[in-house]
């Protein structure tokens, strides 16, 4: 004769016992939510402001990119209105004399089970993770807004998600934020006052560069094999200021002149802030409001210089810009004389 084997599991009420002694999610006798019995009040419907129209399932996914077919529409359009109609019924309920509800807070809640108490953990590489993100590569898709907001409807003519036009292109690159690296390097307009050959090397001019501060600053640039001090002298340069000051040749350089130059290096133009622009005034990026200059220490340290300057470009109008955020002053965007597409440094 067969012996009658013990369930694998326990009879629901079984569990339940087991599990009774552990604190209940939420307990409705310290909520206010167990009192009065009164009936609900309902608005009348007159006055209720008449419903939009039901959900089209099909229009919701051209909207949002999806693709859906017609046996997915079938089985759950009747099931998404359904719930459109029972939020609708909410609006029916009076809350004018609602009594005002107060949480049960932690208490009663498994906080143990669910809430940490240990201190959080700095993610030291958020900002290279964040400068990094910027370059991932993915397609641009075009999502019609709800309403046809300006410039979200793209209507009739939209390009195809596969293949992004130019102007889809300029878009994605004027939405680019600038980060914080690049809004703590202080670019300053600076007017150069003197310009001289370096007692100890022939490919550096010394300059005397009028920066809006206490006095000018001798900055000392390579700059002699590519053109003449004429084509220097009187300039509105940019001007990177918090960069530490450097030995060159046995002079201290206090800053760095930016210049536009070609793949090959064999062609180098002065980049120039346009007339109008007044010495001392700080660069801006696309309009976007700078932060506290980082120290000079810390720019030398972390390489902040050099991760923000591989990203400087001009554009195909000669402007200078930041992964396509223009470098501007008060009287417009910083360029060059010729060079287009050309690096920045």
């Amino acid at each position: 004769m067969l012996a009658r084997a013990e369930p694998l599991f326990a009879p629901p009420r079984a569990r339940a016992t087991r599990r009774s002694s552990r604190a209940r999610a939420f307990d409705p006798n310290s909520t206010p939510l167990q009192g009065s019995h009164a009936p609900v009040k309902r608005v009348p419907e007159s006055d209720l402001p008449p419903l939009p129209p039901l959900p089209d399932l099909r229009e919701l996914a051209k909207m949002a990119a999806i693709d859906i077919t017609d046996e997915e529409v079938e089985e759950w359009t009747p099931k998404v209105h359904e719930i459109v109609k029972w939020f609708g019924k909410l609006r029916e309920i009076d809350l004018s004399n609602a009594e005002e509800y107060e949480a049960p807070g932690r208490e009663g809640l498994m906080a143990d089970e669910w809430m940490r108490d240990d201190e959080p953990e700095y993610f030291e590489d958020v900002e290279r993770m964040m400068k990094e993100s910027a370059h991932w590569d993915g397609k641009f898709i075009k999502v019609p807004a709800v309403g046809g907001s300006v410039g979200t409807d793209f209507g009739p003519g939209a390009t195809s998600v596969d293949e992004p036009s130019a102007t889809t292109t300029a878009s994605a690159s004027s939405t680019v934020t600038p980060n914080e690296e690049l809004l703590g390097m202080e670019l300053k307009v600076g007017k150069v006052l003197s310009v001289e050959n370096h007692p100890e090397s022939e490919k550096l001019y010394v300059e005397m560069v009028e920066c809006g501060e206490d006095e000018p600053r001798l900055i000392c640039s390579g700059l002699a094999p590519y053109m003449s001090k004429d084509d220097v002298l009187g300039k509105l340069v940019v001007v990177v200021a918090n960069l530490k000051p450097r030995n060159m040749a046995g002079m201290k350089s206090n800053g760095m002149l930016l210049a536009a130059s070609d793949a090959a290096h064999e062609n180098v133009e002065l980049l120039c802030a346009p007339e109008g622009a007044v010495p001392g005034e700080r660069i801006t990026w696309g309009g976007a409001e700078n932060v506290e200059p980082h120290g000079v220490n810390k720019v030398a340290k972390k390489k902040i210089w050099e991760d923000v300057q591989k990203d400087l470009k001009t554009d195909a109008t000669k402007g200078a810009n930041w992964n396509g955020l223009p470098m501007l002053t008060s009287a417009g965007q910083c360029t060059c004389a010729s060079l287009t597409d050309a690096n920045v440094g």
